[in-house]
């Protein structure tokens, strides 16, 4: 089964590239009867045959992206437990003044939420139009969908309200008699 050929690619202004298969095998059997065309695609169609490498690479950074998930969701824990430790006095002044929880958690967490929340909404702006860029790579064709977007935002916001959970929690369980 040895199978002996020249692979190229064409490039045409036609909207339908299969119309010049006829014109491209006449050209060929005019120079030489033995020419044969054979695994005629076009380029959407060996993209798609071929994208296996790379859907192999968008399967490897799915499981980077949920480490990364989680190792930003650790740092955001700690970064929110040094501010809860660095206005542990503020929060137990509240506390002993009569503040309910709201009144202790939002001061607290304000500046940071709002920080976080600003960039989610610039990395969501700059990575729409990447991934749609990727996509096109990867796939052939734009497979972003309005679900797919919102899921991340929803998990990127879980892990924000999870990383928030455990130093809010010490700042309202903090006793304002031990800390004043």
């Amino acid at each position: 089964d040895n199978q002996w050929g020249v692979r190229f690619s064409i490039r045409t202004r036609d909207a339908n590239p299969r119309s010049f298969v006829k014109t491209l095998a006449r050209m060929g059997a005019a120079a030489d009867h033995r020419v044969a065309l054979f695994n005629v695609r076009t380029y959407t169609d060996a993209f798609a045959r071929s994208g296996g490498g790379y859907r192999l690479l968008s399967y490897m950074f799915a499981p980077m992206g949920l480490v990364a998930l989680v190792l930003t969701a650790v740092g955001l824990a700690a970064l929110l437990g040094s501010l809860v430790a660095r206005r542990m006095r503020q929060s137990a002044i509240r506390r002993a003044l009569g503040a309910g929880v709201y009144g202790v958690l939002v001061p607290l967490l304000r500046p940071l939420l709002s920080a976080a929340f600003l960039g989610l909404l610039l990395g969501t702006t700059i990575a729409v139009p990447l991934s749609m860029k990727l996509s096109e790579v990867f796939y052939g064709g734009q497979n972003l969908s309005g679900s797919s977007i919102l899921l991340t935002l929803t998990v990127v916001v879980l892990g924000l309200v999870l990383a928030c959970i455990t130093p809010a929690r010490r700042a309202l369980r903090a006793n304002p008699n031990m800390i004043l």
